[in-house]
């Protein structure tokens, strides 16, 4: 087979962003009730920022025990805007986030391989990429927006617009700090095609909205990382994970 036909190609994107949608809103609808113990974590934070306490989990302790500040702030950001609804919850808000996320997440994959000549996979990808049982796992965590974050990323960067490429990556460290893996393929993979670094301003998009938020933690909370690396460190070195560097 040559290649898919302009025609039966739209019809096939149409069809599968219909059936990821309605794959998205099931799930949403299956756990609803379902909550992850460390989500609690964002959702305390989320609550006491919109109520005046600040970034903190326990009032009067500027301590940051999350690692995903984008996510806590967007909880915080729509709770704040619709919490005069009244079914409207910090979970609630959680789940619509994660719900979002994952829809544009599985967009992004078949966008991202639809360039492939004459095969199915662009479009049966996002289907499958919702079959993995561990999904249920990051129910109200930051998981599903550092994902869709990430191939947004890796979808600009494919097309070229490494300036959006890297605001997204920047973001999707903002959501996951483990995404500076991310960043780190991406330059080398750039520099090993171009012989080139990214121009400034690529450079000045990736590292404000980080420098921002270095700068806020390290004048608020008096350090710029989170005590939750920390004890991740300490787990580690006290072998609760395993021998050898298991923790990367």
């Amino acid at each position: 087979m040559e290649g898919i036909a302009p025609a039966l190609k739209r019809k096939l994107s149409i069809a599968t962003v219909a059936s990821v949608l309605t794959v998205v809103l099931f799930m949403l609808y299956s756990y609803w009730a379902v909550q992850e113990d460390d989500s609690y974590i964002f959702y305390s934070y989320a609550k006491n920022i919109v109520n005046g306490h600040g970034y903190v989990f326990n009032i009067g302790e500027r301590v940051n025990a999350t690692t995903s500040p984008l996510y806590t702030l967007l909880l915080a950001g729509g709770y704040a805007m619709f919490r005069f609804l009244p079914f409207v919850t910090i979970p609630l808000v959680g789940h619509l986030i994660g719900a979002i996320a994952l829809f544009f997440l599985c967009f992004l994959l078949m966008q991202s391989f639809n360039s492939e000549k004459g095969t199915l996979f662009p479009f049966i990808l996002p289907l499958v990429f919702l079959t993995i049982p561990m999904l249920s796992l990051a129910i109200g965590m930051e998981t599903f927006l550092t994902l869709m974050l990430a191939m947004a990323s890796i979808t600009f960067y494919s097309k070229g617009r490494l300036t959006a490429a890297s605001l997204a990556c920047s973001l999707a460290i903002l959501a996951r700090p483990d995404m500076v893996i991310l960043a780190a393929v991406l330059v080398s993979y750039q520099f090993i095609r171009t012989r080139r670094l990214p121009n400034i301003e690529v450079a000045i998009v990736f590292v404000l909205p980080l420098l921002t938020w270095l700068i806020f933690s390290l004048m608020y909370f008096g350090e710029p990382l989170p005590t939750s690396l920390a004890a991740k460190l300490a787990q580690t070195e006290a072998g609760l994970w395993g021998e050898g560097p298991v923790f990367f």
